[in-house]
């Protein structure tokens, strides 16, 4: 299960309204890939990194 279906899937219908927007924004920022890069030249994911 994806990250933010799991954070939909919880139960915040009764949880505090802070909760409600760190839960918004959990669930947006998962909707974009993180991508993490050696000084701007290359990826780093696992099959570089096993290389």
């Amino acid at each position: 299960m994806e990250i933010g279906e799991a954070a939909y899937n919880c139960k915040w219908l009764n949880a505090p309204q802070p909760f409600k927007k760190s839960l918004t924004m959990m669930i947006m920022r998962a909707q974009k890939p993180i991508k993490l890069t050696a000084w701007k030249f290359s990826n780093v994911d696992l099959t570089m990194f096993i290389a």
